[in-house]
């Protein structure tokens, strides 16, 4: 799994700090919401060393992804990281059986979430420090793009590290319930909502733009009216749908169709290559 290209593929801007994972497998069905314990007032990423290369008790690296008190993404290893362990045989079963996760109550029975999930901590005293709304959104919108990537069902792929372990209370402080229903809600997992039937592509100055129902979108989401000498290219029924189908990439939609220099190498949702 390569996390920076999950993420920049879908407009998720990444600090790599990448560093081998365990040598075990690593074959993720879902993502696995942590926080870190940080103490409130000690900084943005004050976990990164030790989410990096682990305690003296735990060897690192302990999640693949660390999210900051700012909303920064910083992307830890691509591989098996110690951060979920053993979970319960109810947790695992609800998975396999299609059902939302619930608070893990079960004794463990050594089904090893370190094989099986993405592990994202984020920094938070999990003590009552309140969680800001730019890093809770980030959180929703990053574990949306995995869910968007591969496919997973975020109900019942997107659990907290208390609902694989009993002895667990990460991420406190809101609800799971509710951070699944506000990931089954982003934009990335609901691609065919307020879309237009059609789509242009316009390359003015050497960049490409996307046109929706005559209005260029910038890669800032800023409406545009109108560039002077654009060459535009339209979107058949074929070359839209394929575009809907295929993740939101807009470097699927014409790239047989338009001239060799204007391939089209866009990220959603910023929707712009150049």
């Amino acid at each position: 799994m390569d996390l920076v290209a999950v993420l920049e593929d879908h407009g998720i801007p990444v600090v790599d700090q990448r560093v081998p994972g365990i040598p075990k497998a690593f074959h993720p069905v879902g993502v696995m919401a942590h926080h870190t314990a940080s103490p409130l007032g000690s900084g943005d990423i004050p976990s990164l060393n030790i989410v990096k290369h682990g305690r003296p008790d735990l060897s690192g690296p302990l999640s693949q992804l660390l999210l900051g008190r700012s909303g920064a993404v910083v992307a830890v290893s691509d591989g098996h990281c110690h951060h979920a362990g053993g979970g319960t045989q109810a947790a695992w079963d609800a998975y396999h059986n299609g059902q939302e996760p619930q608070r893990a109550v079960n004794p463990r029975n050594g089904v090893n979430g370190n094989y099986w999930f993405v592990g994202i901590e984020a920094e938070n005293n999990g003590v009552g420090e309140p969680w800001p709304a730019h890093q809770y959104k980030m959180y929703v919108t990053v574990s949306a793009a995995f869910c968007h990537e591969f496919d997973w069902d975020p109900t019942v792929a997107v659990l907290g590290h208390s609902e694989w372990r009993p002895d667990k209370i990460d991420p406190a402080g809101f609800s799971m319930h509710q951070f699944r229903q506000d990931v089954s809600a982003h934009p990335f997992l609901t691609p065919t909502l307020e879309r237009p039937p059609m789509l242009l592509i316009i390359r003015p100055g050497g960049t490409l733009y996307v046109v929706y129902d005559g209005g260029v979108m910038d890669h800032a989401g800023n409406n545009i009216n109108a560039y002077a000498g654009a060459a535009v290219y339209q979107a058949d029924a074929e070359g839209w749908n394929r575009y809907v189908d295929q993740n939101y990439r807009a470097r699927h939609l014409m790239n047989k169709d338009l001239p060799a220099d204007l391939k089209v190498n866009a990220k959603w949702p910023a929707l712009i290559g150049g």
